[in-house]
Parts: C-alpha cells; structure tokens; sequence
C-alpha cells in the first residue's frame, strides 16, 4: 500500500514541529541581547512605580550569562532594618489584592517584559549588604526550577547571588 500525499504531508509536518521543539529547547546565549535587557530593566523599574511597588524596591543590577538572565532588586529604604519591615508590609498589602502572591508577580512579569522562558529568568530581593562576606540583611531568590516557582529565604541556598552594589548592569 502506497502512503497518501495527505499522510506523507502529516509525516512531515510532524518531524518539523519535532524539530523545532527539540531546536527550542537548547539553551542559547542570551549575552548576545544584553542591550535589550538593560533596556527592559529600565522599563522594568518604570512598571514597579507605575504598580506602586517603586517606593519599596528599585531594580538595581542586572547580570546576563549565556543561559540566564539575573535581576536584582534592592530596598529604597537605607536602614537593613527596615528593609525586612518593608517588605513585610509591601507582601501583606500586594497579598491581600491578588490572587498570586508578590514574588510570583514580580517573577512572572520579569520574565515576561526580558521575553525568555521561566527557566531563564532569575530574581533576587535584597536588602543591604555587611560584613566580609557580604551576605544581606533581608535577602529572597525567585527562579523556576523542574516546573515550580521556588522562592528561596537564603543567599545561602541561592546560586546566582548578586552583590546589588558591586553587581553588573
């Protein structure tokens, strides 16, 4: 029995979306774009005034490696005290409005405006840095890892620390 044009056409549409996703799914550079990211930091920072955020948090360092995109965001606020006392209040007031919480939305519209997967998108909150290690007072990573959003409370477990003051832009 000889194939159909109809079933030869269905064979290789298939083997071309099979390529495309297997094409899609390599990492790539994203250094190559730097320029847009800075850009999108701006408009990224633009977005936290416009939400209200911008008087809590301000994007402050923005790294670009081959596969990942990193943001740092850093407190308004100089005190490394108030630096958690502002986050807590800037979480319980965002909470109670919307059904996501705060780190997703700032994940998710991170990943969103730099235009890459979730996969390739990184955050981190941070408030000021002391000591020899640098390490913050008040500190939150935000990346996507096996199909979850994993929000992590420690620079410690975090593996793409950014130093806000010292960090690239």
């Amino acid at each position: 029995m000889k194939p159909t044009l109809a079933l030869e056409l269905v064979c290789l549409a298939g083997a071309c979306l099979l390529y495309c996703s297997w094409t899609s799914a390599q990492s790539e550079d994203l250094t190559q774009d730097t320029m847009f990211f800075r850009s999108q930091k701006d408009s990224f920072q633009l977005w936290l005034e416009y939400s209200g955020i911008g008087d809590k948090l301000r994007a402050e360092a923005l790294k670009v490696d081959d596969g990942r995109i990193s943001l740092c965001l850093s407190f308004a606020c100089p005190c490394p005290d108030s630096a958690a006392q502002a986050w807590q209040g800037l979480k319980e007031g965002f909470d109670e409005k919307h059904y996501i919480s705060l780190e997703q939305q700032l994940f998710y519209k991170l990943a969103n405006m730099m235009e890459v997967w979730q996969s390739e998108t990184c955050l981190q909150i941070s408030g000021d840095y002391e000591g020899p290690e640098r390490s913050p007072h008040f500190f939150r990573g935000i990346y996507f890892r096996d199909g979850k959003l994993v929000v992590e409370p420690s620079a410690e477990n975090f593996p793409w620390v950014i130093n806000s003051k010292d960090g690239p832009d």
